[in-house]
């Protein structure tokens, strides 16, 4: 439906209300035919303008209404978002359509565009909800549960800015009277020695302070420098360990390699199998790194294998 004939639409619309319901079935039928719309859309229209014009007359007409303490009536918001949405689908822009519900245009509602928009994206952020809407009396401006949740977040992040600020604000002051009194000193060319020995004061106080910020600093850099050396010193126990447990490790194969190549028994049945076949070079292999570890067949027994390693047996 284009605009024209949404106005044409609204107009007709409007006159329902002043027409005393005689034939309204008929008359609702028609207009559902000449635009094109379904019958329950235009019957949820007309009830609801009716309701609306209706209630405005029980206030005592237009003029009283506008002046009473009454902003929008229940059932004006319900047909404020029944037009948007309607005439919206038809295609037109919020901006168009807040003209032309207006009074500047069909006036089916008694007020200007920016209220009719404003008012619709209010009710669609659900900032107010359809129900009868209280004017605001002046110098007490109602908040919203947004406002309000809003203003308790800022309250807090003040609250917790000051409790991470310095915890005496009377050092501000302090030093805000002293700037006043440099001003007023200065007025007079006759403080000029005054005023240059409270520059020299200011000046020990600004090298006090400097003094304090790097200490500070570096304190701060000895706590990091603290904190690395803990971790670095975490990590070497855990590579002792680590180094530990392959040194038990090692000592173990030390011990079964041993046992294996110079025991009694294993010893003859290996020289079976030698004797059959050359001697591997697995073997050759095992003695030399025994050996290399001083441990050889001659010496073997004299070694008595622990969980922390081999040690000599006492003779």
């Amino acid at each position: 439906m284009k605009k024209t004939e949404l106005i044409s639409f609204f107009l007709d619309l409007r006159d329902f209300p002043t027409d005393k319901k005689k034939h309204s079935n008929t008359r609702l039928n028609d207009l559902t035919i000449k635009y094109g719309i379904d019958f329950e859309t235009a019957s949820k229209f007309n009830q609801l303008l009716s309701d609306t014009y209706t209630e405005i007359e029980q206030r005592g007409g237009i003029e009283k209404y506008q002046h009473s303490d009454i902003s929008w009536l229940k059932s004006e918001l319900e047909l404020l978002l029944l037009a948007y949405h309607f005439c919206s689908d038809q295609g037109l822009k919020i901006a168009d359509i807040s003209v032309m519900l207006s009074a500047n245009e069909t006036a089916i509602f008694p007020k200007t565009p920016s209220q009719l928009q404003n008012t619709f994206y209010k009710l669609k952020k659900q900032l107010i909800q359809v129900e009868d809407i209280h004017k605001r009396k002046p110098g007490r401006k109602r908040k919203s549960k947004e406002e309000k949740s809003a203003q308790q977040r800022r309250k807090l992040q003040n609250k917790q800015r000051e409790t991470h600020s310095y915890s005496n604000p009377e050092i501000v002051r302090l030093f805000s009277d002293t700037m006043n009194n440099i001003q007023i000193l200065s007025h007079n060319p006759e403080n000029a020695e005054k005023i240059t020995d409270v520059h020299q004061l200011i000046n020990g106080l600004h090298t006090l302070s400097s003094i304090a910020v790097a200490t500070s600093n570096a304190h701060s850099a000895q706590a990091n420098t603290m904190n690395d050396y803990m971790r670095l010193k975490s990590r070497l126990l855990s590579l002792e360990l680590e180094l530990d447990q392959t040194k038990q490790q090692q000592h173990s194969l030390q011990h079964l390699l041993s046992q294996y190549l110079f025991n009694g028994e294993t010893a003859s049945l290996i020289s079976e199998t030698a004797s059959l076949i050359s001697e591997t070079a697995f073997q050759q292999k095992a003695h030399n790194l025994l050996a290399t570890q001083g441990i050889t067949e001659e010496n073997y027994q004299q070694f008595e294998y622990f969980s922390d390693g081999f040690t000599t047996q006492n003779t």
